[in-house]
């Protein structure tokens, strides 16, 4: 059919989040595909095995991905790679130091 658009795939976002637990004052980073809900399960104790007992959490930061593999290439980057973690460390807290 000439002039009909295809049809619109549906855009989910996939987001790499850092929480700290307001109780501990550590850190944790992960992956989902919904950010809101996943917060609120860390908070709920329905988190995973690290997270469970470690609330309560405030979210501190995030980056949003198109693509699932992009946000877990990225996770994984952060947890493995000492210096992307500290960099990213570094940017969190000079943002959060800022009047």
């Amino acid at each position: 059919m000439r002039g009909v658009p295809p049809p619109i795939k549906a855009c989910f976002m996939h987001y790499v989040y850092v929480i700290k637990s307001l109780r501990l004052k550590k850190i944790y980073i992960g992956f989902t595909s919904d950010l809101r809900r996943r917060i609120k399960e860390h908070n709920n104790r329905q988190g995973g095995k690290y997270t469970k007992n470690k609330g309560p959490f405030k979210l501190i930061y995030y980056e949003a991905y198109g693509s699932s593999k992009d946000a877990k290439r990225r996770e994984d980057n952060l947890k493995l790679h000492k210096k992307a973690y500290a960099q990213l460390k570094n940017r969190i807290t000079e943002s959060l130091n800022e009047p």
